[in-house]
């Protein structure tokens, strides 16, 4: 399940943006989904998002989309996903 950017985009403004993003975590949970938030763009929005136990979260924080030559470039992202998840 995704929580859609336009409510990640108010979270730490909006007290109703927060109340929604819990209320999808809860309804993923429930339901034994996994949760996808995207468009996080502050590390305020990834630790409150983290801290609502979403499993995956993407956004420009990470880093802006790259077209899939420059992708494949890149150095192996697995051992940053094992750092982030260890701290």
């Amino acid at each position: 399940m995704k929580i859609d950017r336009s409510f990640v985009k108010d979270l730490g403004t909006d007290s109703g943006a927060l109340a929604m993003i819990q209320t999808i975590v809860t309804l993923a949970k429930s339901l034994g989904f996994q949760l996808v938030a995207e468009g996080v763009e502050t590390s305020e929005q990834a630790r409150t998002l983290k801290a609502m136990s979403c499993e995956e979260l993407q956004g420009y924080f990470y880093g802006k989309g790259l077209p899939p030559k420059m992708f494949a470039t890149l150095p192996s992202l697995a051992h940053r996903h094992v750092a982030e998840s260890e701290s």
